[in-house]
């Protein structure tokens, strides 16, 4: 009995850790940009070691900035900019990272065949 309880404190521990994106999908490494509007975009940079930054330009977020550099993690279909990101550095994984067998048109973008796009929060966002 002793030994169940602990096996199962290991299993719950384990499955509450935040993964390194690149451990959860390769396909995540790149720089991935979702543009709002015209004059409005978003760059989400993901290196090779999941480390990487973020980068927001226009109106109506809270600021234009960069951040510093810190690694990206997933988590509950959340892809978290730091170990403890707030709420503009955590994004909801609509659809993971995926390589177009197509072409698909949207306002700002097309992505061509063989090209990576995700959809975080609803957004699309696109590898460059």
């Amino acid at each position: 009995m002793k030994y169940a309880l602990l096996f199962f404190c290991a299993i719950f521990l384990f499955s509450c850790q935040k993964e390194p994106a690149i451990e959860a999908d390769l396909k995540y490494e790149g720089l991935w940009i979702y543009h709002r509007d015209a004059e409005s975009w978003m760059t989400l940079n993901i290196g090779s070691n999941s480390k990487g930054s973020i980068f927001f330009v226009g109106d109506g977020w809270s600021g234009e900035f960069a951040t510093s550099e810190k690694k990206w993690y997933v988590k509950n279909s959340h892809l978290m900019f730091g170990k403890k990101a707030n709420v503009n550095e955590t994004f909801y994984i609509d659809t993971p990272p995926t390589v177009s067998s197509t072409t698909i048109h949207s306002t700002y973008d097309t992505i061509v065949p063989g090209q990576k796009y995700m959809y975080l929060d609803g957004n699309l966002f696109v590898d460059q």
